[in-house]
């Protein structure tokens, strides 16, 4: 057993010690063993926590979006939405969905199109991460709050 442990933990050749000694330390490298075995499990469950994984993907995200130009951003995927952004893919353009609901977000994951989370008509700054030529807005909601929120203009001249 004493062998066993000590190759496990690499602490070396403690034959020298009297039986007391050996106990101490065999009790000592388990506790090391254990130690590290729970280290090691809470590092892999970090990196792969939800967080960690979301980090990742919104890394990867900006990397591509940073590089697209002339594409179109469809925002909602509702079925409305889906016909568009299908409509536009069809006709050969790069289409990204803005969609702040997480089922509908990962249909449109699904279906191969780059998606941005989150609510378009509060936060501009989804808007300005997907950045786009065009805007085509497929959801009534997000088309109300954003035409408010432009003090009740809409048109071409506003973004």
């Amino acid at each position: 057993m004493w062998n066993a442990a000590n190759l496990i933990t690499k602490v070396g050749d403690f034959s020298a010690f009297n039986q007391q000694q050996k106990v101490f330390m065999l009790v000592a490298m388990f506790m090391s063993v254990i130690i590290r075995g729970y280290a090691i499990s809470q590092l892999t469950g970090l990196l792969s926590s939800d967080a960690a994984l979301a980090a990742r993907e919104n890394r990867t995200m900006k990397r591509i979006l940073d590089g697209l130009a002339n594409h179109v951003v469809v925002i909602g995927f509702s079925p409305l939405g889906r016909l568009v952004a299908g409509r536009m893919r069809d006709a050969g353009n790069q289409v990204i969905i803005i969609e702040k609901l997480d089922e509908l977000a990962a249909q449109a994951s699904e279906l191969d199109y780059l998606v941005v989370q989150g609510d378009a008509g509060l936060d501009d700054d989804v808007l300005q991460r997907a950045g786009a030529s065009e805007v085509v807005i497929a959801d009534d909601l997000v088309a109300v709050e954003l035409v408010a929120r432009l003090g009740g203009k809409a048109g071409p001249d506003r973004q």
